[in-house]
């Protein structure tokens, strides 16, 4: 416990001077920005993560890189959760549209579970599971659980 609010810490302190200045021509609305430093959730490597509005994915502390969300053309990404048990993470947006990069839900598994509704404002991997998935939270404080689990 003592190591993850450690690297939680450290992950904010970098998060603040990371933060890119918004130039006077540049739109909040539309402008890559960072959204927040995200903990590293593998038992094996340390550090984390900076997510970017556009889905771009910045390592920190020997942290995996996995890949990004770039791919998905949108700005409004709002969460990165590692997983514990698979290579990867996933990436949320605001609009809960979900980005898979690596090797999540393997083994023929898929992500699963009933989505919350409205605006999608974070995402977490509970403390202490051994599920394969993550919590996602909207504006209004609800939470949906999503899980890796197989088609029958």
């Amino acid at each position: 416990m003592k190591k993850s609010v450690a690297t939680l810490a450290a992950l904010a302190i970098v998060a603040v001077i990371a933060v890119p200045a918004l130039g006077s021509s540049a739109s909040a609305a539309s402008a890559e920005h960072l959204v927040g430093a995200f903990p590293n959730q593998d038992d094996n490597t340390n550090g984390g993560y900076l997510l970017y509005s556009d889905g771009k994915v910045v390592t920190l502390g020997g942290a995996p890189y996995y890949g990004n969300g770039l791919s998905a053309k949108v700005n409004n990404f709002v969460a990165l959760v590692s997983d514990s048990q698979d290579p990867g993470y996933w990436l949320i947006t605001s609009t809960g549209k979900i980005v898979s990069v690596g090797e999540l839900c393997s083994d023929g598994e898929t992500l699963q579970g009933h989505r919350v509704a409205g605006t999608i404002v974070g995402a977490v991997n509970p403390t202490g599971s051994d599920d394969e998935g993550f919590d996602e939270v909207n504006s209004a404080g609800a939470t949906s659980e999503l899980q890796c689990n197989f088609n029958f």
